[in-house]
């Protein structure tokens, strides 16, 4: 660093490598870290441009923060004003979610019906599969144990609650893409007696969903409709996003979502893909970022040495 000339950057060791970069700490105990010590006398200013790390209370994320003037860099200021779109009040809203997991939808959901930000939730994956179940519909045994080995401790009478409160706000599949023996088959879920593994959304809910997205001024997603890198069951992903592209803001959670959109030539339609993860989901669950929240506690105060 001593050696620098105007205008060069270096690039330094992937700072996982130090032992004290994940320990439990605030950040003021962060700052006293070896590398942090070592580090904050060759510099005027921190920028932390890290913004799928930003849930993190990691030493070189808010280490420096009380020591050096810190501010968040540009690609995580856009990240921030784009997620933020989605969560203004008094906008029409929509929130797609789907993928594998479930706490995370729900932690979403919870925000996002119970704070009236959105007006409508359509759902797909596993978490509309649970859903269904929570209203009754028989999903058969092998998608049920899906079900509960992605449930990660939800509990069946919080999901229950928002179900019942919100339901006329959270719209369910109709049908399903299911896995028969390698061959997909479109089953309504009336009629769906159990036989084969839901993998995506059916035509009818394809052609649901892609009536309604389109009319919402903001559309959010977090989480595929079905197993997208498998093209028998890409096709409602790819319907899914073609619809929220058609949307005045649309705003693709990073992780999955992200992978998706690109792979299947959408990324171009969209007005935001996220690069962040974990962070993006709690953004939208409305959780304080540890990052974010440091910066405004010493927002103006300076160097401390």
């Amino acid at each position: 660093i001593k050696n620098m000339k105007p205008g060069e950057i270096v690039l330094l060791e992937n700072v996982r490598f130090y032992s004290e970069e994940q320990l439990d700490r605030s950040a003021e105990e962060h700052a006293n870290c070896l590398m942090v010590r070592k580090l904050k006398d060759h510099f005027d200013a921190f920028v932390n441009d890290a913004f799928s790390a930003f849930h993190r209370s990691h030493a070189s994320l808010v280490g420096f923060i009380p020591i050096l003037p810190t501010f968040i860099g540009r690609i995580a200021e856009k990240e921030i004003n784009a997620l933020s779109k989605g969560l203004k009040k008094g906008d029409k809203i929509a929130f797609v979610l789907g993928g594998a997991k479930i706490k995370d939808p729900i932690r979403v959901m919870k925000n996002v019906l119970e704070n009236g930000i959105a007006e409508k939730v359509f759902l797909s994956g596993v978490i509309a599969n649970y859903f269904l179940l929570l209203s009754g519909k028989d999903i058969g045994e092998d998608n049920k144990k899906i079900v509960e080995d992605n449930k990660e401790n939800v509990k069946d009478e919080d999901a229950k609650k928002i179900l019942e409160k919100h339901r006329d706000k959270i719209v369910l599949p109709v049908d399903f893409g299911v896995d028969v023996c390698g061959v997909r088959e479109d089953v309504s879920i009336e009629k769906f007696n159990g036989r084969g593994i839901i993998k995506d959304i059916g035509v009818e809910t394809m052609n649901l969903y892609s009536s309604m997205i389109p009319e919402f001024d903001t559309v959010v997603v977090n989480g595929t409709a079905g197993v997208y890198e498998d093209p028998k069951f890409s096709l409602g992903t790819y319907e899914v996003l073609k619809a929220v592209s058609k949307a005045k803001y649309s705003i693709i959670g990073g992780g999955h979502s992200a992978s998706a959109v690109n792979m299947l030539g959408l990324g171009d339609k969209v007005s935001h893909v996220s690069i962040a993860g974990g962070a993006c989901v709690r953004f939208l669950s409305g959780e304080k970022l540890p990052v974010i929240e440091k910066i405004k506690e010493y927002w103006g105060k300076g160097k401390k040495a």
